[in-house]
């Protein structure tokens, strides 16, 4: 069980709930489920961007001053 935000109130929402606490919108089977996933994916990719750059700032910088002098 993990938590995902309601598409309608924006509120945390428990992702095998039937319906939202606060606003009491009905959910479509599977439908936070999948909310949840994007959120995670999205959340995957900006980390291994993030990663990235922190990787290949101070590689770019050693290589400048490398073929520089």
């Amino acid at each position: 069980m993990s938590l995902t935000k309601c598409p309608a109130c924006r509120k945390l929402c428990f992702t095998d709930a039937a319906s939202c606490p606060s606003c009491a919108r009905a959910f479509q089977p599977a439908e936070l489920r999948t909310l949840a996933e994007t959120e995670e994916r999205a959340l995957q990719r900006n980390g291994n961007i993030l990663f990235l750059v922190v990787l290949l700032t101070p590689l770019m910088a050693l290589l400048f001053v490398a073929f520089r002098g």
